[in-house]
């Protein structure tokens, strides 16, 4: 009898963490991450363009068209602006065949391999160890072991040197589900999707689910239905205006990210055969699409 006790005591300790690691990796290998870190949300201006980067590489955005006494009186009549609030700027933005923004008006965007931005327009942005924003800019955020911020250095550039809250930015908010482009697996190396000079409305344009959120497998393929059409557009070359920086994520030891044991190599120091660690606090959950004139916001936003 002591025996069988015994033997069932073992069994359960095993099957136990086993458990755990399936959760931790179906939470890895998501579109997304349901929720992220709100302890180093960056707001800044490119171009009159107000962006707001979230931590794990997200972002969201806002044209400042209108005078600030219109945009105040905008938000305090509860009337969503930004981009992932369900503001339509489809006329200025241009989609490419993953389905993510890689143009607002003429400011471009690029990403990583793995779909998180790393440059808007000339702002350089570079990831830590965990996959979390580290670097904006010459704005650097520094990170303790369990990957919460501690400090923050410098500032990001001459036009955004500090942070001014807004009545309008409690409406930035992640992307739904549905328009995330962010995977575990390099699925965008060695794509540069074609842009083309904003001289006016894009027609017939429109945000769809993306690639990543539609697949079926794990294998994301590229599909021009979701790309803004270029027909008569002049081909953009930003190559001297906006050069590429030294951003590019180096992969180490892996091709994916967000599994234990796999890590990015940066410019920062990182410990060694550290797993990615998925952030504890939350700023926004996507069990909702984004609905105009919803009273969603952002539980934070950082002061820099």
């Amino acid at each position: 009898m002591k025996k069988f006790i015994f033997l069932l005591g073992g069994l359960l300790l095993g099957i136990a963490p086993s458990q755990a690691n399936n959760d931790s990796l179906k939470i890895a290998d998501s579109n997304c991450t349901t929720s992220i870190n709100n302890n180093g949300t960056q707001i800044f201006v490119e171009n009159n363009i107000e962006f707001a980067l979230f931590t794990n590489g997200e972002f969201d955005f806002l044209i400042k068209s209108q005078k600030q006494k219109e945009l105040t009186r905008a938000a305090e009549a509860e009337k969503n602006l930004s981009f992932n609030a369900g503001y339509n700027y489809n006329a200025r933005v241009q989609y490419d065949a993953y389905g993510a923004v890689i143009q607002v008006e003429n400011t471009p965007i690029f990403y990583d391999d793995y779909g998180r931005v790393n440059q808007i327009g000339k702002i350089e942005i570079n990831y830590n160890a965990y996959g979390t924003v580290h670097q904006v800019g010459d704005l650097y955020l520094r990170y303790n072991q369990n990957n919460n911020r501690i400090l923050t250095s410098g500032y990001i550039n001459n036009v955004n040197r500090a942070y001014f809250y807004r009545v309008w930015h409690s409406y930035f908010r992640v992307p739904h589900k549905n328009f995330c482009v962010i995977y575990d697996r390099p699925y965008r190396k060695s794509y540069s999707p074609e842009r083309f000079v904003f001289n006016g409305d894009f027609s017939n344009n429109t945000r769809q689910a993306s690639a990543v959120a539609s697949r079926k497998n794990k294998r994301i393929k590229r599909n021009k239905a979701l790309a803004t059409k270029g027909k008569g557009l002049e081909i953009a070359d930003y190559s001297i205006k906006y050069p590429r920086t030294k951003t590019e994520v180096k992969k180490v030891n892996s091709k994916k990210i967000g599994v234990e044991n796999k890590k990015f190599k940066t410019k920062s120091k990182s410990p060694k055969n550290e797993a990615i660690k998925l952030p504890n606090s939350t700023i926004k959950t996507r069990n909702k699409a984004p609905k105009l004139n919803s009273k969603k916001s952002l539980n934070t936003i950082d002061n820099l």
